[in-house]
C-alpha cells in the first residue's frame, strides 16, 4: 500500500501539468497575418508567444507570470470602481478578482485565428483581454507585446 502511495504521490504533478499551446504560423492566412501586423501593429510571431504563454499562463493559474504580461500602470474595473494599477504587487494581491472566470474562458476558448485586431491592439473573446506592442523605449525602437487592458 505504502508504494502505490508513493507513486501517486509522484504522479499527481504530472496529471496537473498541460502541454503549452503551440501555434503553427504556417497555417494561418495572409488576411489575419496582415491585420495583426498592419493594423494592430505587432509582429506575427511575436502575436503568436504571446498568445501561446498567455494560454498556458491562464491555464496553470500562474498569477506571477500573468503579472508579468502586464502593461503598468493599468486601469481596471472592479465592482463598478476604476482602479490604477501601477505595480505587478498591486495587480497580484486582486489577482483572483481581476482574472476570474469570466476572463479565463475567454482566454482558455478563443483561437488565434479568430482573435478580433484593430489599431489599438487583439482581444480575447468579447474584449476581456486587449494586447498590444508596447514601446520599452522612448524612440519605440525596442517594443514588446503586454496586457494593455482587463475587462471583466
Amino acid at each position: 500500500m505504502e508504494n502505490k502511495i508513493k507513486w501517486f504521490l509522484i504522479f499527481i504533478p504530472l496529471l496537473t501539468y498541460s502541454e503549452p499551446v503551440k501555434i503553427d504560423l504556417s497555417v494561418i492566412d495572409k488576411e489575419f497575418r496582415s491585420r495583426i501586423e498592419n493594423v494592430a501593429g505587432i509582429k506575427i510571431d511575436n502575436a503568436a508567444e504571446f498568445f501561446e504563454n498567455l494560454v498556458t499562463i491562464v491555464e496553470r493559474n500562474d498569477s506571477t507570470r500573468f503579472s508579468e504580461l502586464v502593461n503598468y500602470p493599468i486601469t481596471i474595473i472592479l465592482s463598478g470602481k476604476k482602479i490604477k494599477l501601477k505595480t505587478s504587487k498591486q495587480f497580484l494581491f486582486r489577482y483572483s478578482k481581476i482574472v476570474n472566470d469570466n476572463v479565463k474562458n475567454a482566454v482558455q476558448n478563443q483561437k488565434f485565428e479568430s482573435l478580433f485586431v484593430n489599431s489599438k491592439g487583439a482581444m480575447f473573446g468579447n474584449g476581456q483581454i486587449w494586447f498590444a506592442s508596447v514601446c520599452e523605449d522612448s524612440n519605440c525602437k525596442e517594443s514588446k507585446v503586454k496586457i494593455i487592458a482587463i475587462n471583466q
